[in-house]
């Protein structure tokens, strides 16, 4: 019999080893069913939302500070593993959560982590986010936003604990309506209308989609505003994939218009304010009247359209 170099034999078996310890660094388990701790720290940019004692703004927190629990009511917070299966998902009362920390535990793996936060009546239905749903069907002010912040991010959870802080984004914008002149004695309300638009927010992948009554957005004016310029009249609302119509009604008590703009082709971006600003009961303008910029308080470069 031939007998085998026993140089050969050290070399297959040193090749047969260095297959084996390739796999090392895959993403199983060294013990099954071991988990890491995941910790994630949530943060807000801090952001002062303006505030005046002559605005009214019908959805929008005074300010936003640093503190998730200061300033949301809802953190809700949804894993996903790499095929796509939801393996994890969990809302919190920010009001009295103890921490700003989300704390889990992941084998390893790849992940998609979605967070988000929102004020009173904020809700995720289907992987979309939206306010006002109730008891399965839509409530009262269904789809009447407020200040909401969100982030979509991965993972890979490696044979040790990850510890991340994560930053939210501002999902919505705001739109405003400034009016320079006098406001007349005899005005009642302010009405916002618009056409219908994408309400929905799909977390992971940041789009929106069709769904919900749209509501006329009205307003009382206070008497300490009257015969006043400089009223302003604010609203949050999602942002807009395509144009959309604004008009602005002011009437008297009885429901008589007083004065009425209609602004064509305005596109809401995330984290600015669409400003209407001008003069309201002089002589109507037109759609051309209208040039824009974007607000200074949320976004540095802010869209203020004259008219």
């Amino acid at each position: 019999m031939k007998k085998i170099n026993p140089y050969i034999l050290f070399l297959v078996i040193v090749a047969l080893f260095g297959c084996k310890k390739d796999h090392s660094n895959d993403l199983k388990p060294t013990v099954s069913g071991k988990k890491y701790a995941l910790n994630l720290n949530l943060n807000v940019l801090s952001q002062q939302i303006e505030a005046s004692s002559n605005k009214l703004s019908v959805n929008a927190v005074v300010s936003d500070t640093a503190s998730v629990r200061s300033m949301f009511t809802t953190i809700g917070v949804i894993i996903r593993d790499s095929t796509g299966n939801q393996i994890f998902f969990k809302k919190y009362n920010a009001k009295t959560y103890t921490t700003g920390t989300i704390r889990d535990s992941l084998v390893t793996g790849k992940y998609t982590i979605a967070i988000y936060a929102g004020q009173e009546g904020c809700d995720i239905i289907s992987n979309f986010l939206c306010y006002g749903y109730q008891n399965g069907g839509q409530g009262l002010g269904y789809n009447s936003w407020k200040d909401t912040f969100a982030k979509v991010f991965a993972v890979t959870v490696q044979h040790s604990d990850i510890n991340q802080t994560v930053q939210l984004d501002r999902i919505v914008g705001e739109i405003e309506l400034d009016v320079n002149d006098n406001i007349p004695a005899n005005a009642y309300s302010f009405t916002l209308s618009r056409t219908r638009e994408d309400l929905n927010y799909l977390l992971f992948t940041s789009a929106l989609v069709p769904g919900g009554a749209l509501y006329d957005v009205k307003v009382i004016i206070p008497d300490t505003s009257k015969n006043k310029p400089n009223f302003k009249f604010t609203y949050i609302t999602p942002y807009t994939a395509k144009s959309f119509p604004v008009t602005y009604t002011c009437r008297d008590v009885s429901g008589n218009v007083i004065s009425q703009r209609v602004f064509n082709s305005n596109i809401v971006q995330k984290n600015q304010r669409l400003i209407y600003k001008g003069n309201f009961f002089g002589t109507p303008g037109t759609s051309s009247d209208f040039q824009p910029t974007l607000s200074s308080i949320w976004d540095p470069n802010p869209i203020n359209i004259s008219f």
